[in-house]
This record gives C-alpha cells, sequence and structure tokens, in this order.
C-alpha cells in the first residue's frame, strides 16, 4: 500500500511538472502532457466530432495529447493503425499538421518519425528495433504489463514518460536517459 502511494505522488509531481530536471521533459510536461488552460488548440473542437457517442472522457483525453505532441514534436511522418477506434486520432494528427502524412503500412514504420499504437498491435519486438533508431517518439496506449521497463532499456539515450497503461518515449541522441513516472 505505501508503495502504492508513494508512486501516486511521484504521478502527481511529475504531472505537474516538479521534480522534472531535463528542459526537453520540462516543456513534454508543460506544452504536451499537461498544458493547462493557455493552450486551446483548433482541433479541440474537430476531436469532439470525431468521438463517437460510446467514446468518452478518456479517449477525448487523449487524442487532444496526441495533438499536442504531434503539433510539439512538428512530424512529418506518423505510423498509427488502421482501425474504426482510431478515428478521433487520427483527427487530432491532421489538426496538428494538414501536411503530415499517416500511415498504417508496417514496413513503413521506419521511416516515421512518431510512432502511434494501441496493445499489442505492433509485437514488443518490432518496437525495440524501431526505437533503438535515434529521433523516434512512441505513443503507446494500453501497453501490456512489463513493456515500459522493456522498451526504456531498448533505447539508447532518450527519455520516458509512463503511466499506468500508456508510455510515451523519445529516443533522442545526446540526452540522459530518463524515465518519469506521470498521469498521461
Amino acid at each position: 500500500m505505501t508503495h502504492r502511494l508513494a508512486e501516486a505522488y511521484k504521478r502527481w509531481r511529475h504531472t505537474r511538472g516538479y521534480g522534472v530536471h531535463s528542459p526537453f521533459a520540462y516543456s513534454v510536461v508543460k506544452e504536451v502532457i499537461r498544458p493547462g488552460r493557455r493552450y486551446a488548440y483548433y482541433g479541440y473542437e474537430d476531436i469532439d466530432c470525431a468521438l463517437g457517442r460510446g467514446e468518452g472522457v478518456r479517449a477525448r483525453r487523449m487524442a487532444r495529447t496526441l495533438l499536442r505532441l504531434a503539433a510539439f514534436l512538428d512530424t512529418d511522418r506518423v505510423f498509427m493503425p488502421n482501425s474504426h477506434d482510431t478515428t478521433p486520432y487520427r483527427t487530432a494528427l491532421r489538426a496538428a499538421c494538414s501536411r503530415i502524412h499517416i500511415t498504417s503500412a508496417m514496413h513503413e514504420a521506419e521511416s516515421c518519425d512518431l510512432i502511434c499504437s494501441t496493445g499489442e498491435y505492433i509485437p514488443l519486438e518490432r518496437l525495440v528495433c524501431l526505437l533503438r533508431q535515434p529521433g523516434r517518439t512512441l505513443a503507446l496506449r494500453d501497453a501490456p504489463d512489463g513493456w515500459a521497463g522493456i522498451l526504456f532499456d531498448s533505447i539508447g539515450e532518450g527519455l520516458m514518460f509512463h503511466g499506468r497503461k500508456n508510455v510515451l518515449i523519445f529516443s533522442r541522441p545526446d540526452m540522459q536517459k530518463v524515465s518519469y513516472s506521470i498521469l498521461i
């Protein structure tokens, strides 16, 4: 019980930027994960329209986070699975940048800067190989148990934010390897 409480406190602190010492990591927290009310994106309304009736607050929050992430990274190429439940996330990417190329072809994932996936859609071994190339960012929703640690170990240098089920990894050269527990 004490360990879970300590972990929850750490997540709370890091989500607000406390204890996040890297300038890049702090920017990710303040501009992507928890921007506060000072940021409002025009794409929020598009996301709300793209959400189905059964999709709720969690899907809206995740899609808005993806919008802010894509805008923050100013990425050109994104890998995302092609399924009916990715519509709000695809809408978020298009709202971030109209020129963005979204692919669902697995063989094109190697040329993408941002890789978005859910659960075990992309096998763990494949994700490890993709993250070994510096400059990649992985946004993994509903990660299976134990994957966050294995993925973090696979990067040489970079940054990881991990929640209970979601993982955000930046594989970046010349960046201290650090992991933060956070509410994503």
